[in-house]
């Protein structure tokens, strides 16, 4: 799978379980804690992805601006706050997971419609920007078929 699902539908996932963090409040802390942990382990998976992303869009003397795009995330945390804060002075505490979740939704609606896995997928790009892109990444974009090593990863204490 790549990037565009990876990354999509697992803060989508995460979005449609933050939906649910009323629900399971009142059935109980277990089931809380039960979907707040499936919500962590749903965004663990989804951020490695996005290096496979900057693999094959951003040009090497390109990747450590790029990179700062990265802190989006953090800058969206940082509205979010404040952003909760007025939502609970006006609003009983749930409609802070019901705003929170419809926004990440409206995110995840307009990834799915402007994001691609790689330049040659993108219908809009155009042919000097996708040369240049295919030029500067050479032959860093060679496919090698590499065998996951299946057995030593479940053998491997770290692991548990």
């Amino acid at each position: 799978y790549g990037t565009k699902a990876v990354f999509g539908l697992s803060n989508f996932s995460c979005c449609l379980l933050n939906f649910l963090i009323p629900v399971c409040a009142y059935a109980g802390s277990n089931v809380l804690v039960a979907n707040r942990v499936m919500q962590g382990l749903i965004v663990g998976m989804a951020w490695p992805s996005m290096h496979h992303l900057t693999a094959q869009w951003i040009p090497p003397n390109e990747r450590s601006k790029f990179v700062s795009a990265y802190l989006g995330s953090s800058v969206g945390v940082a509205i979010t706050y404040p952003l909760c804060g007025l939502i609970l002075n006006h609003l009983p505490w749930e409609a802070v997971f019901y705003v929170t979740g419809s926004l990440g939704t409206l995110w995840f609606i307009i990834w799915w419609l402007l994001v691609y896995d790689s330049p040659s997928k993108h219908p809009r790009i155009s042919e000097k920007e996708l040369k240049y892109i295919q030029d500067s990444l050479g032959p860093a974009l060679a496919k090698t078929k590499m065998a996951i090593p299946w057995k030593s990863i479940a053998l491997s204490l770290p692991v548990y």
